[in-house]
C-alpha cells in the first residue's frame, strides 16, 4: 500500500481508502517521513478492535441451539402426553393423587439424560479423527465449528511460507556464484563451480553485495538467537548476503553515508540511494525493475544474456537483482522464497533490478 500526503476528497471514505493515513500496527517498508499523531490509545482504530472484542458477548454454536431446541420440544411432548395420561386414569377412577405420581415419574424418566454426553463423545471422536490428519483442536466446540466449514480464507505469508528470502545465486562478470546458508542467518560461502571464493577479495563480487545492502532500508536485528526483520524480506536478503562475506551493515553506512534518497514507488519502479564514498565522492545507488536496467547500460553482461539469465531464473520462481557500476553491467542477485512444507511456486515471477552508477 503507497501512503500520500494529498488530502482526500471524501471525508467519509473507509479505512482502505484513506491514503493519506497510516494506522497503528503498520509497517513501513520503503522511503522515510514525518508523521502527525491524531489519536492515541483506545481512539485509534486498533484501539476500537480491542474495544469491540471486549464488548463481544460469546453465543452458543449451532450444536447447542439445537440440542436446546429438542430439549425444549421433548419437555412439551412428555408434559402433554403424561398430562394425557394422568387424565385419562383419573377419568377410569383411578385416584387423582396416583395419576399425578405416575405422570410424574413417567415424565422424569422421558427427559434423555445421556444426550449431553453423546454429543460430547461424538465431538471427542472428531476431535480425534481430526489429531490423526494432523490438525490439533484446543476446545470441543471448534470441531463443531470446522466440521460445518466449507471455504477457508487464509493467507500464504506465515501459514504456507515464512516470509522469509534467501540470496541464492548471483552471476557476476558472466560467472554463477551459489550462496550457501538459508534464511537470515549471517552463515555460508560463495562458491563458483563448486570451489569457495572469497568475495572481499573479488571486487566485481564485493561491489555487487556492497552496493544491495547500500540501497537498503531494511535492518535484520537478532537477539537471543533470533532474527527479526524490519522491512521488506528481499532487502533484507541482500544485506544477509553481504553479511556472509564479512561486510557489516552499520560499518558500511559509516564508510558510505547516505547523502540523499528517492524511495522507491511504482511509477518509476526504483529505488535511488547517494552515497559519499571514502574519497568524498557522491555516488549514488539504485534498484529498478529489469526492463529499467536493459534500458540503460547492458554492456558487460549483454542483454542476450541478461535476457537468457533472466528467462532462466524465472522459470525456477526466483525474484532477481541485477547490480551495475558506471555503464557496465557487473551482476545479478536472486533471492529465492523459504517455505516451510514445499518451494513457492511463482506463477508470474516478479524480477528485481538493483543498480549502481559510479559518480
Amino acid at each position: 500500500m503507497t501512503k500520500a500526503t494529498d488530502p482526500l476528497a471524501d471525508a467519509a471514505a473507509a479505512l482502505g481508502d484513506r491514503l493519506n493515513m497510516a494506522f497503528m500496527g503498520t509497517t513501513v517498508t520503503d522511503g522515510r517521513g514525518r508523521l502527525l499523531a491524531t489519536a492515541t490509545g483506545a481512539r485509534t482504530e486498533m484501539g476500537k478492535i480491542g474495544t469491540l472484542i471486549d464488548e463481544a458477548t460469546t453465543r452458543d454454536t449451532p450444536l447447542e441451539q439445537k440440542l436446546s431446541r429438542l430439549g425444549r420440544l421433548l419437555v412439551v411432548i412428555v408434559l402433554g402426553l403424561c398430562g394425557v395420561i394422568v387424565l385419562a386414569g383419573w377419568l377410569r377412577g383411578n385416584g387423582f393423587l396416583h395419576m399425578l405420581e405416575v405422570g410424574i415419574s413417567l415424565a422424569i424418566a422421558a427427559v434423555p439424560e445421556g444426550l449431553p454426553a453423546v454429543a460430547t463423545m461424538t465431538l471427542a471422536l472428531g476431535m480425534a479423527r481430526m489429531a490423526r490428519m494432523g490438525a490439533l483442536v484446543r476446545r470441543l466446540s471448534a470441531v463443531e465449528t470446522l466440521g460445518s466449514t466449507t471455504v477457508i480464507c487464509t493467507d500464504k505469508t506465515g501459514t504456507l511460507t515464512e516470509n522469509e528470502m534467501t540470496v541464492s545465486v548471483l552471476v557476476v562478470d558472466g560467472r554463477r556464484v551459489d550462496v550457501t546458508g538459508a534464511g537470515y542467518s549471517p552463515t555460508g560461502t560463495f562458491q563458483v563451480a563448486g570451489k569457495s571464493v572469497e568475495p572481499r577479495s573479488d571486487a566485481p563480487l564485493a561491489l555487487a553485495l556492497r552496493i544491495g545492502a547500500l540501497c537498503n532500508d531494511a535492518k535484520v536485528e537478532r537477539t537471543g538467537g533470533r532474527e527479526t526483520v524490519l522491512g521488506d524480506p528481499t532487502e533484507a536478503a541482500l544485506i544477509v548476503a553481504a553479511e556472509k562475506a564479512g561486510m557489516d551493515r552499520a560499518a558500511l553506512d559509516q564508510e558510505y553515508p547516505r547523502l540523499a534518497e528517492v524511495p522507491f514507488d511504482s511509477t518509476s519502479k526504483r529505488m535511488v540511494t547517494v552515497h559519499r564514498t571514502p574519497r568524498g565522492a557522491p555516488s549514488p545507488t539504485s534498484k529498478a525493475r529489469p526492463p529499467r536496467c536493459s534500458q540503460r547500460a547492458l554492456v558487460g553482461h549483454g542483454r542476450t544474456g541478461w535476457h537468457r539469465s533472466r528467462r532462466t531464473t524465472a522459470s525456477s520462481g526466483r525474484r532477481r537483482t541485477g547490480n551495475w557500476p558506471g555503464r557496465r553491467c557487473a551482476s545479478s542477485v536472486w533471492p529465492t522464497a523459504t517455505c516451510r512444507r514445499a518451494p513457492a511456486r511463482a506463477t508470474t515471477p516478479r524480477t528485481w533490478c538493483s543498480s549502481a552508477w559510479s559518480a
